[in-house]
């Protein structure tokens, strides 16, 4: 069995199994745990000393890891308490279920000696000598069973217990009444070793039920003694065992061909471990049963109660509940378990289950080979139970998942004690063995079929379930579950981001084939911030999703659709159309949701007119390019450079950016640029002339295809007008987008040119806005090629700044037009600053220099006694030769005195660089 590391829902199955169960550490009881232990279940494979490491260090240790079940134990300290030392082995790395060490126990039953077998007799098949003191046979009906079948070796019974005595060597010996008996190869998972041999007793008693050897004129007999035993020690010689023990036992017995598994045992309290251990076992195809428990409570233990468990309560000689024996939810059937302080069929014997056995805590030795006890308890009860099973699997039961088959044909065969049909006392009645196997006869297998269909297309790749069983549609949608057992099963597809009509279709199954469909639908989720978004709607709304509002929540404005031909917007009062982009505006942070189908085919067709239009995604689940767009230009079929090149559409879209609040221009492989829009998005994409635009509904790759990039694209921003500055295939653009809806811009932007290497703008303020200052801001600089820099200037002013160095410059007080320029130049990375010439003339000195790269340059002047008297403004210069001047003052304004001075330049570069050069002037004095 592969270890598949499926975690349940712990609610679904306490509701499901009535069992004692919660999260780990959080209602475990003393006592139904071992003190100071957690165990982890890993997901995949780690280290032992990476996770030794990383347990140290939260103050755990590292005791057992177990890679074959990706199991470990871990020691915390005696003053550590549990749901501390839980919480810390749950945040080690790789560990998915951190829990209790929870103990198991045999179900505390009595026991009474019997007598030694007489002589054996001439007498009909059996012929064991006592085989008339077992009246727990009788009860299920086992002759005549037997007249039906007695077992086949190839059917493996797992008896995980405190061992068998199977053998005889390491000072241990086989029981005289297992001679003859199949065995397979076991495993100790107390001592770790391959020899489970029984230092207690119990699991010897209980094998005896399952298989002791019949008709050997020996002892006693077994119910399906031609099947064989696998002996798995799972309790110690205490009876006591751990999560680890039993999880590994079942586990390992399973994958080692197992086909029942025995577990008269039980716990108070059970984890996730083995709630994933159980589901798995019974996927892999085993037959499980379980002790209901001894307590006598409305509780049934665990595992017994799990949903993956036959659950078997006891009775005694007259059909009655045994007072022990544990009822309620997760109870399937009972089986005898008898009551030692009677003797209801007046035998002059013990009312107990009789078989071959030893009993340490009675005194005797491992090596006591020829016992014979009287034993009651429902761990007595549940062998019959497994026997029938096997019996059943030998006799060719067959039906999908196994246990379920059995468990249906066990039920449906019982004698119906107490109330009439299932009741929490008796489960579905007592085993009869023998109107099981004659129910076989007529026993049928059923078949569910169907079709799974989105948007009135076959959806494949959808699981559908009943039970155990499932299949995936297949490329029309198509399934088929086969080989289902007679009984109720539920139907019920799975795909993730899907709902379904139905939900699950429950179905008692009485005819051989029954055929259900389901209608999927979308069920998809957006998380949107506060502010403007361009968003879609990439499904068809199921009635109850219709508007805005219902998607988008409350508080949020309508749609608005754009309509190129006015370059107006609309609020939209119907539900979204598929493929249509839209602006709204949503109030504070929020989850959209909605529900429907995806139209039918491959994609929607959407007529565009020239100008720009709204388009929406259809994806549900992966980003869409530009490049996944396709067209149809009068009948032609054209990809998306196809159409660019054919001059349909621009090379290029616009999104709108919520965080930035403005345009991004969108390009498949331009630096800068945004590449896809997520699913939800919408984009902007300008025709040329009218085409049809055919949006992909598909999935597609979510993996990058970016080329090398074709050139960059920066933003520019006034006050909420924005624009791109693109070099798109050797041609430099600046690029408007369409004013977004309720846009409350308080400048006017205006492309007036663009150059290789130049992009000049006109910005003018509002009649609302003049004479207020204004911001102007260019982003996506980390995108220009590492080898150009930029310089943006105010060229009424002649103010500019490096925009590798500052992105932004303020336009005080703007109450007219201003010309921006962007200039794009190559970047020299190695900065010097040289003096051509000094001078001093009409009361002025003047120092010519030279710059080899874009830099930010300043001034100071030092008198003779190397004293800064003044300071000359600088700013940001291009490459080459500038000027500056000083008129003989200093900072304050007065004039200085005549002499030698000294003006220091220095240059910085948006490379981090420094560059200084001195020049003299002699300075004749201010009049």
């Amino acid at each position: 069995m592969r270890y598949l590391h499926y975690v349940l829902a712990s609610l679904a199955l306490a509701l499901l199994s009535g069992q004692s169960w919660a999260q780990p550490g959080v209602d475990a009881a003393p006592g139904s745990y071992v003190e100071g232990e957690v165990v982890i279940a890993l997901e995949g494979v780690h280290a032992r000393a990476e996770l030794e490491q990383a347990a140290t260090d939260s103050g755990l240790a590292l005791h057992q890891l177990y890679p074959d079940s990706g199991l470990g134990l871990l020691h915390a300290p005696a003053d550590m308490p549990l749901e501390d030392a839980l919480a810390l082995a749950a945040e080690l790395p790789g560990v998915r279920i951190a829990q209790p060490n929870c103990i198991y126990r045999i179900p505390m039953g009595r026991k009474v000696a019997g007598p030694r077998p007489p002589e054996a007799a001439a007498r009909f098949t059996p012929n064991d000598p006592d085989f008339g003191r077992q009246w727990h046979m009788a009860m299920v009906g086992a002759e005549a069973a037997w007249d039906a079948e007695r077992g086949e070796p190839s059917v493996v019974i797992a008896v995980v217990d405190t061992g068998v005595a199977y053998r005889d060597g390491g000072g241990f010996a086989q029981m005289e009444d297992l001679a003859g008996v199949s065995f397979v190869a076991g495993r100790d998972f107390i001592d770790d070793d391959a020899t489970p041999d029984d230092q207690n007793g119990h699991g010897t008693h209980v094998t005896g039920t399952i298989a002791q050897a019949t008709n050997n004129s020996l002892g006693v007999t077994g119910l399906a003694h031609h099947c064989s035993i696998m002996p798995v020690r799972a309790l110690g010689g205490d009876g006591t065992g751990t999560t680890l023990t039993v999880a590994r036992a079942v586990e390992w017995a399973v994958e080692n061909g197992a086909d029942v598994v025995n577990l008269s045992l039980g716990a108070a309290f059970a984890g996730q471990v083995e709630l994933d251990i159980l589901k798995e076992a019974a996927e892999a195809g085993a037959v499980l049963v379980g002790a209901s428990g001894n307590s006598g409570s409305d509780s049934v233990d665990f595992p017994a109660s799990s949903p993956y468990v036959i659950g078997v309560g006891a009775v005694q000689v007259d059909r009655t509940r045994a007072s022990y024996s544990s009822y309620g939810p997760g109870l399937d059937l009972v089986a005898p378990g008898g009551n030692i302080d009677l003797d209801q069929d007046s035998d002059g014997s013990s009312d107990g289950v009789y078989q071959n056995t030893f009993f340490v805590d009675q005194g005797d030795s491992v090596t006591d080979t020829g016992k014979y006890y009287y034993v009651e308890g429902t761990s007595q009860a549940t062998p019959h139970v497994s026997a029938a099973a096997a019996l059943l699997l030998s006799h060719g039961l067959t039906g999908s998942p196994p246990w379920q088959a059995v468990r249906t044909v066990l039920r449906e065969s019982a004698d119906d004690l107490g109330p009439a049909g299932d009741d929490p006392q008796y489960g579905a009645g007592l085993l009869r063995v023998d109107r099981a196997l004659d129910q076989m006869g007529t026993a049928r297998t059923y078949s569910v079929s169907g079709r799974v269909t989105l948007g009135g297309s076959g959806l494949s790749g959808v699981t559908v379930t009943a039970g155990l069983v499932s299949d995936t549609t297949d490329s029309v949608g198509n399934y088929s579950l086969t080989g289902l057992a007679p009984g109720e099963h539920t139907v019920q597809p799975s795909k993730i981001g899907l709902r379904f009509i139905p939900a699950s279709r429950t179905l008692d199954l009485s005819a051989d084939r029954t055929n259900v469909d389901f209608q999927a639908t979308m069920s998809l989720t957006a998380d949107l911030t506060a502010g403007l978004h361009m968003v879609s709607v990439p499904v068809d709304p199921d009635p109850a999703f219709e508007s805005a509002e219902a998607i988008f929540g409350a508080g949020s404005t309508a749609l608005y659709a754009y309509d190129p031909a006015t370059s107006a917007y609309s609020a939209v009062s119907g539900e979204p159309t598929p493929g249509q982009g839209y602006f709204i505006r949503i109030p504070d942070s929020r989850t959209a949701s909605v529900q429907g189908s995806v139209p039918g085919g491959t994609s929607v067709r959407r007529s565009l007119v020239r100008g720009y239009n709204l388009l929406g995604s259809l994806r549900t689940s992966t980003p869409m390019r530009l490049t996944d767009l396709t067209f149809d230009d009068g009948g032609t079929s054209l990809t998306y450079a196809e159409a660019v090149a054919a001059g349909a559409v621009q090379p290029y879209g616009w999104v709108y950016d919520s965080a930035a609040d403005g345009y991004r221009l969108m390009h498949p492989d331009l630096a800068g640029a945004v590449e896809q829009i997520p699913p939800w998005g919408a984009l902007f994409l300008e025709a040329l002339q009218p085409i049809d635009v055919l949006i992909p509904a598909s999935e597609g790759s979510s993996v990058s295809s970016r080329t090398v990039a074709r050139g960059y694209a920066l933003r520019l921003d006034v006050e909420g007008a924005s624009c791109a500055l693109a070099r798109i295939s050797g041609r430099t653009q600046a690029l408007l987008a369409p004013a977004p809806p309720g846009a409350e811009a308080g400048v006017t932007l205006r492309a007036l040119s663009a150059t290789e290497d130049r992009f000049d703008l006109e910005v003018a303020p509002t009649e609302e806005r003049r004479g207020d200052p204004v911001v102007v801001r260019v982003e996506g600089m980390e995108h220009l090629p590492r080898h150009l820099t930029a310089q943006l200037t105010v060229k009424e002013t002649g103010r500019a700044v490096s925009l590798r160095r500052q992105s932004w410059i303020e336009l005080p007080a703007l109450d007219g037009a201003r010309t921006l320029v962007v200039r794009v130049m190559p970047r020299t990375l190695s900065l010097s600053l040289t003096i051509h010439a000094a001078a001093t003339a009409r009361g002025v000195a003047t120092v010519e220099y030279r710059v080899s790269a874009p830099a930010t340059v300043s001034a100071v002047v030092l008198n003779q006694a190397g004293r800064v008297v003044a300071r000359i403004g600088g700013g940001i210069v291009s490459p080459g030769v500038h000027q500056l001047s000083w008129a003989g003052r200093s900072d304050g304004g007065t004039s200085l005195p005549a002499g030698d001075y000294r003006i220091e330049l220095r240059a910085d570069s948006e490379a981090g660089e420094t560059a200084r050069a001195t020049a003299r002037v002699h300075w004749q004095g201010g009049r």
